[in-house]
């Protein structure tokens, strides 16, 4: 079975936003003097909005710094990232590439889709890609996979002729409850457990081998 699609999450694999949200809320944490662990901080990599502060209700619920503080860790929100500084390395590279072989490209992510958009001109990679599927839009988070289901079915692809590069758990569950080969991005810190995907990568540009893989014979 040949790959003919590669489906993209963004934070964390175009961009290594995720990282530094999740930075950002550690030094947050750590002004305040709730103790964490990375594991925990890292295990809500894919959330979004509201379901990161519910997240935290649930981790810290008893933790007497985080009651004290309650109100102002709710109310916290991460400075704006420089998205040009934070682009993943070897992307560009790797978008020439899959282009080149005529592959089907989306970016299928729990963020909206005009803030997608908006992401991917500041990069300047919006012309790579065929397909902005939002699951806020579509009314599914991740671990959902219909955001997933639904790029597929926009480009007629089968789900084994399609490749999903994802970093946190819930989007690498909902690319394997979707069917597809997953193909995980190694966060900087190692913090996020990937053993869900088929494939652990430290480098984006490994992609290449993996769906040359796929594509044995």
């Amino acid at each position: 079975m040949m790959i003919k699609a590669v489906l993209f999450d963004f934070d964390g694999v175009i961009a290594q936003t995720e990282t530094y949200k999740l930075k950002q809320l550690m030094l947050m944490l750590d002004h305040f003097q709730v103790a964490y662990t990375k594991e925990q901080i890292f295990s809500m990599a894919g959330t979004i909005g509201s379901e990161v502060l519910k997240k935290m209700q649930k981790l810290f619920y008893q933790d007497a710094a985080f009651i004290a503080h309650h109100d102002e860790i709710l109310a916290f929100k991460t400075t704006r990232p420089d998205l040009k500084a934070l682009k993943t390395k070897n992307l560009d590279e790797l978008l020439t590439v899959l282009k080149n072989r005529y592959l089907k490209l989306a970016v299928a992510s729990n963020s909206s889709a005009a803030r997608l958009q908006t992401a991917l001109d500041s990069l300047s990679i919006a012309p790579a890609f065929d397909l902005i599927a939002s699951a806020t839009d579509l009314g599914r988070l991740k671990p959902d996979p219909y955001v997933y289901q639904y790029a597929m079915a926009v480009f007629n692809v089968r789900p084994e002729e399609t490749l999903i590069i994802e970093d946190s758990q819930l989007g690498i569950a909902a690319g394997k409850k979707a069917g597809a080969y997953v193909a995980a991005l190694k966060d900087e810190l190692g913090a996020i457990d990937q053993r869900g995907a088929d494939i652990i990568l430290e480098d984006i540009g490994k992609v290449v081998e993996f769906i040359d893989f796929i594509n044995l014979p």
